[in-house]
Formats: C-alpha cells, sequence, structure tokens
C-alpha cells in the first residue's frame, strides 16, 4: 500500500506537491514526486527508486 505526505505549496491555488513511498510486486522501492491538479488528476514530477534514507522513512510511515 503506498504511503503519501504533502510536500511544499505549489504555485497555484490548490495544487500542492506530494509525495509518494511505495513497493512493487517486484519489491522495487519507489518514490514519486507529483503535483495534484485542481481536475483530479496527478501530473508526475519525478519517480525513481528510493535510497537508504528514504526506505527507512517509508518502514517508519
Amino acid at each position: 500500500m503506498p504511503k503519501f505526505r504533502r510536500g511544499t505549496k505549489g504555485n497555484y491555488i490548490e495544487e500542492n506537491i506530494y509525495y509518494a513511498f511505495g513497493n512493487t510486486d517486484a519489491n522495487r522501492f519507489l518514490f514519486i514526486v507529483f503535483i495534484f491538479k485542481k481536475d483530479n488528476k496527478a501530473l508526475i514530477l519525478s519517480a525513481r527508486e528510493m535510497d537508504k534514507k528514504e526506505k527507512s522513512l517509508f518502514k517508519r510511515l
């Protein structure tokens, strides 16, 4: 199950940055940064494998 955290305030009203932490069926740990848009769609800014610090945070969330 992915876990989410709110990041910094976006440049537009009601469009903030969020971080998603999760792992895949192949047990890859992913870190995703996205903007949740007003039309209920996500704009992915970055997606990559988690580093050790992010994995530790994910396990604590």
